[in-house]
C-alpha cells in the first residue's frame, strides 16, 4: 500500500482537513503518470464524491469506476469520508487531497523523462495544434521546409521551416530578428556558465512577468525552456 503523509506527518485517513500530502511509495507516484488514473483522481481532488456520481461524471459504468476507486484507495490516495446503506448496499463517499507530491528520486530515469514530457505536453500540444491551424488558415503552408547546416557547424543537418522570401531560420533570432515571422519556433544552443544561465533565467522570468496573462481565452501561447545539458 502506498505511504502518504501530510504537512505535519499525519496520515490523511486521520486528518480529514489535509489539502496536501506527500507520496512515499514509488509505485504510487508512478501510477500518477497514467492519464487514466489522473482522470479518475481529478473527480475526487478537493471534493467529496460518491462512486455513482463519479461514474456519471466520467461517463463510465459504476462497476468500472468502483474498480479504479478501489485501486486508488488501496494505494492510499483516496480516503473514505462517509458510508451509508441504500437498498442493502454500502454507498461510500470518497475524497482526495487537492495536491499530491512525490519526489522524482523515487522514479527510474525513464519515468522522470515521462514526467517532464507530460508537463511539457500541456503547452506543446495546443501550441502545435495552433501552429497547424495557422498553417492552413493564415498562409503558413507557403513556408519552406529547409534542411541546412549553419556556418562552422559539424554533424547532422538541421530540419527547419522558414517563411518564403526571407533568410530567417529558427535559431537565428539574434541575427535576423527583423525578419522573424509572427510565429517563432526556435531552440537556441547556447554556451553559458552558471552565472550567465541564472541571469538568462531571471531575464526570461522577468519578461514573462511583464506580459498580460489571459483571464479568458488566450490569444497567444509562449513557452519558456532553459536547461543545462
Amino acid at each position: 500500500m502506498g505511504t502518504l503523509d501530510g504537512p505535519t506527518n499525519t496520515s490523511p485517513a486521520r486528518d480529514p482537513e489535509a489539502r496536501e500530502v506527500r507520496l512515499r511509495d514509488a509505485s504510487t507516484v508512478r501510477s500518477l503518470l497514467d492519464p487514466l488514473t489522473r482522470q479518475v483522481l481529478a473527480i475526487f481532488c478537493g471534493r467529496s464524491v460518491e462512486t455513482a456520481q463519479a461514474a456519471r461524471e466520467l461517463g463510465w459504468s459504476t462497476e468500472r469506476t468502483a474498480h479504479h476507486v478501489a485501486r486508488l484507495h488501496r494505494a492510499g490516495v483516496l480516503r473514505e469520508v462517509s458510508r451509508r446503506e441504500h437498498s442493502g448496499r454500502a454507498v461510500v463517499t470518497w475524497t482526495a487531497p487537492q495536491v499530491l507530491r512525490g519526489s522524482l528520486d523515487l522514479l527510474p530515469e525513464a519515468d522522470v523523462t515521462a514526467v517532464f514530457d507530460e508537463v511539457d505536453a500541456a503547452g506543446r500540444k495546443p501550441f502545435l495544434q495552433a501552429l497547424a491551424r495557422a498553417a492552413v488558415q493564415r498562409g503558413l503552408l507557403s513556408w519552406d521546409v529547409v534542411v541546412h547546416r549553419k556556418d562552422g557547424e559539424e554533424g547532422g543537418l538541421r530540419l527547419s521551416v522558414s517563411p518564403e522570401g526571407t533568410r530567417w531560420l529558427p535559431g537565428d533570432a539574434t541575427e535576423r530578428a527583423e525578419q522573424a515571422p509572427p510565429v517563432v519556433l526556435s531552440w537556441l544552443p547556447l554556451a553559458l556558465n552558471a552565472d550567465q544561465a541564472r541571469r538568462l533565467q531571471q531575464t526570461l522570468l522577468d519578461l514573462a512577468a511583464e506580459q498580460p496573462v489571459a483571464t479568458g481565452a488566450p490569444t497567444h501561447l509562449c513557452g519558456l525552456f532553459l536547461t543545462p545539458l
